[in-house]
């Protein structure tokens, strides 16, 4: 093997590097979205153009297409695609197909391409720190207060509960930064972790609360951490829920007390509703994006139309197939993520093991706040799904590399070189 394990191709150059960073505040940050002015850019269109063209001068990229996961990722903007004739809403489907769906598969593919070299994923985990560090800034300092008490800092085009779900998401890289940068990056990551509590409390968001002490509470205990550590966090998250918003607290309190905001209905017979239309709709589904059109025909045209669940919500719109896409999506990062640390477990200080750890809670993170939010198409999905498999790639060959100076004939190592090229 040509050089080291941890560089398995020749280092993007700078303008590729600022080029896969844009990608990733845009995908990831949606500073078009944040930066109303920026709007007038067309930087949506601009990142799938950029984004192909990064993907075009990969040298990886044929080998990116072979994987399964790209696989899963096709078949799911396929299915999509073939969905639209039968949505309640044929033209938005097509819109959403045409403008979500594609994003989201050439956001995976920029991320396949270069997230097998250590550096490019260090580079990404930066890109995933200043996407939260925006989101910190604008919910704190530039955040607007509603009627209801929530913060609104995109106008109404970003949903508070979105916010919420990207910082839980983006959290664990706040983790990771700090565990792999140098005393100065400590100390900004330090902070950024203590800015992202009153972050997700004033969006409002009870999902993203039970996301962010769910997170908490296994990177407490679901891994192997120092006492002084455990009490530190347990500390921080307990004196934190002495800070919640008085508005926060009384959403929390609507859901047991009959006075949730969902019109009548609470979170529990939206579910109801929205795995009554799932059942009718099993094989194609509404159509994609269509859950809310769904929901409000079933309701009626003043009812909140969100399924909040992004099972539920991926299960509707695509029917039982996409459903099972999906899951096999999550279950892939989930594999990628278990195979890369079994072949770095011998190492607890190697950064692959790091990130690949951090990313098991991004994931946990997700999940936990997907049950109670509506974000299915959220770009941590695509993102975690390439940036782990890139890190297990990496991780077998670093394991395969170490193994064969000891035993060069071990069998065990053409195994794993065999798993690493995928």
């Amino acid at each position: 093997m040509k050089g080291s394990a941890l560089s398995l191709e020749n280092r993007p150059g700078k303008i590729t590097l600022a080029a896969l960073g844009l990608i990733v505040c845009m995908f990831v940050g949606r500073i078009q979205e944040i930066f109303p002015l920026l709007s007038r850019l067309y930087l949506g269109k601009l990142a799938v153009a950029l984004g192909l063209l990064l993907c075009l001068s990969s040298s990886r990229l044929r080998d990116v297409l072979g994987w399964k996961q790209t696989k899963l990722m096709a078949a799911l903007w396929f299915w999509g695609a073939l969905t639209i004739p039968l949505s309640v809403w044929p033209g938005s489907s097509f819109h959403f197909w045409l403008i979500g769906l594609t994003s989201l598969l050439v956001f995976y593919l920029v991320i396949a391409c270069y997230a097998s070299d250590l550096d490019n994923s260090m580079f990404l985990v930066k890109g995933m720190v200043l996407c939260g560090l925006l989101f910190c800034f604008e919910i704190i300092f530039l955040g607007v207060r509603t009627a209801s008490g929530r913060i609104d800092v995109t106008r109404g085009s970003l949903d508070p509960n979105d916010l919420a779900l990207m910082l839980v998401s983006t959290f664990p890289f706040f983790i990771a930064f700090y565990q792999t940068g140098k005393k100065r990056e400590k100390a900004f990551a330090a902070c950024l972790l203590v800015l992202s509590f009153p972050a997700i409390f004033l969006t409002g968001s009870r999902g993203g609360v039970i996301g962010l002490f769910t997170v908490l509470l296994a990177m407490t205990f679901g891994r192997k951490t120092k006492l002084t550590t455990k009490v530190l966090i347990v500390g921080l998250a307990g004196c934190s829920l002495f800070f919640l918003p008085h508005e926060l607290v009384v959403r929390f309190k609507a859901v047991w007390n009959g006075t949730d905001y969902n019109y009548k209905v609470g979170r529990i017979e939206i579910w109801k509703q929205a795995a009554r239309l799932f059942i009718t709709h099993i094989l194609t589904g509404v159509g994609g994006a269509q859950s809310h059109t769904a929901m409000g025909m079933a309701y009626g045209h003043t009812a909140w139309k969100a399924c909040h669940d992004i099972f539920f919500q991926i299960g509707l719109e695509l029917g039982l197939p996409g459903l099972l896409l999906f899951l096999a999506m999550l279950y892939t990062i989930w594999k990628n993520i278990h195979l890369g640390l079994s072949a770095v477990a011998f190492d607890e200080k190697n950064p692959v093991r790091i990130l690949l750890e951090n990313a098991r809670l991004s994931l946990l993170g997700y999940i936990v706040c997907g049950i109670f939010l509506a974000d299915a198409y959220s770009p941590v999905v695509p993102f975690l799904l390439a940036f782990t498999n890139g890190l297990a790639s990496l991780a077998l060959r670093t394991r395969a590399e170490q193994a064969r100076l000891s035993k060069p004939l071990d069998f065990e190592i053409i195994r794993m070189e065999r798993l690493a090229i995928r």
